[in-house]
């Protein structure tokens, strides 16, 4: 099954906001016996709570282009960074990327976003809240800007050196201001994610990314993001990845496609 699949309308909304009730109500009902539901989840080890917890770093930078000629003059390039900063329980991640392309001499892609992000985790469990603030650009969208920040919970499901299982829901506030083809939106929306990882073999993982966002206010009316990464080491610090980016929105502006798909090769390095 193709990745497009993900982005098929049909009634993700109605199923999102189902699954994110469900999840809350789950939430509400672990939060007096997380003890023991940690307890029996033995891949998922217990968060560490003490007030000496060193504070540590890590980040990385990396850079894709791509350029063709002769019967086709094409050119891509993407730029993307970001850091995190773990201390006991809580996590802090700062992220921002640029993607430029151009096919014969027009340009074709202009797209940037920037990423805040607060994560702690619940004494004693697999559980953490998350607060987000996320702004993002899209010239061949229409979009100038979009503001979405947004708060909930999740879980891991799994959290071993060779698998990962992530799931979020929350709500958030999305503004979004058109360049010259419709008028701003301003809705609240839900949040739903989920996040695989996989080692095939040494260091080399497969990722998977899917974020859904509902519309609260505008039933069948949603955005959704999937990214589809493949990382292989290289040396100690840099690494190769290839991903598939898959944007789809249920309503865009007029003359706007509903999916934009991205097939990009970058390197990465580590610190």
């Amino acid at each position: 099954m193709g990745m497009d699949s993900w982005m098929k309308p049909v009634g993700w909304g109605m199923r999102c906001a189902t699954v994110e009730v469900l999840l809350l109500v789950w939430v509400a009902a672990s939060t007096s016996y997380g003890n023991e539901l940690q307890g029996m989840d033995s891949d998922v080890p217990a968060a560490a709570g003490t007030a000496n917890e060193q504070v540590s770093w890590k980040g990385e930078v990396s850079l894709g282009y791509d350029q063709s000629s002769g019967n086709t003059e094409q050119e891509q390039i993407l730029v993307s960074g970001g850091a995190t900063r773990t201390a006991g329980r809580s996590n802090a991640r700062f992220a921002a990327s640029a993607l430029y392309s151009s096919s014969a001499g027009t340009m074709d892609a202009q797209r940037w976003d920037v990423l805040g992000r607060y994560e702690l985790r619940f004494q004693d469990s697999a559980w953490h809240s998350f607060y987000e603030m996320k702004v993002d650009h899209d010239r061949f969208a229409d979009v100038d800007y979009r503001v979405v920040p947004s708060l909930g919970v999740g879980r891991w499901l799994a959290d071993t050196p060779d698998w990962k299982a992530l799931v979020e829901v929350g709500a958030g506030h999305e503004k979004t201001h058109y360049r010259e083809n419709a008028a701003d939106g301003d809705e609240w929306v839900s949040v739903a994610r989920v996040f695989l990882e996989k080692r095939l073999w040494r260091d080399t993982r497969v990722t998977q990314d899917i974020s859904v966002f509902p519309s609260l206010g505008e039933s069948g009316q949603y955005r959704g993001h999937s990214e589809t990464a493949l990382t292989n080491p290289l040396s100690s610090r840099i690494s190769l990845r290839v991903s598939y980016v898959v944007d789809h929105d249920s309503d865009p502006p007029a003359g706007i496609e509903e999916t934009d798909r991205y097939l990009i090769a970058s390197l990465l390095y580590g610190f």
